[in-house]
């Protein structure tokens, strides 16, 4: 399966704690540039207060295309949700998530030299590798993500 979100900008962590209800799982203040929100995440803890992360707002789209290419995508688009008592306003993405990389960890990616606010997939792919904290764990795809996801392409390593 590969999801792929449109409409990710970066957000900027400035508080994180565990959540009161769930073992690895986290709560983190998010600055989006014009708003503070709350978001709900899962995983190793990685993304450290003052962080850069790519972050899927209300209203982003997430496409998620299965296994199957013969199985049309689903366009999903983000909403704030409670995950066990506590409201989450969108999601932080990992690399794949973005688009960005195939096959790359399933963490949360943290990013580098942008502001609160700014937009992420008008980036280019020469200019994604310069904002990508580890840059080593990117793994380019063959076929540019927004092509595969608009043409229903394979994304290959």
């Amino acid at each position: 399966m590969v999801v792929v979100v449109t409409g990710a900008v970066v957000g900027r962590a400035l508080e994180i704690n565990e959540h009161p209800h769930g073992q690895r799982i986290w709560l983190t203040s998010v600055d989006l540039g014009w708003m503070r929100v709350q978001i709900v995440f899962g995983g190793d803890h990685i993304v450290e207060v003052d962080d850069l992360v790519p972050v899927a707002p209300p209203g982003a789209l997430v496409q998620v295309r299965p296994s199957d290419l013969n199985l049309p995508p689903r366009i999903k688009k983000m909403r704030a949700r409670n995950f066990r008592g506590q409201r989450s306003h969108g999601m932080l993405c990992s690399l794949d998530e973005l688009g960005w990389s195939v096959g790359g960890p399933d963490e949360v990616a943290v990013l580098r030299g942008l502001r609160p606010g700014d937009c992420l997939h008008s980036l280019s792919v020469n200019e994604r590798v310069r904002y990508v904290e580890r840059p080593d764990i990117l793994q380019l795809a063959d076929v540019p993500a927004e092509r595969a996801a608009r043409t229903g392409q394979r994304v290959t390593k």
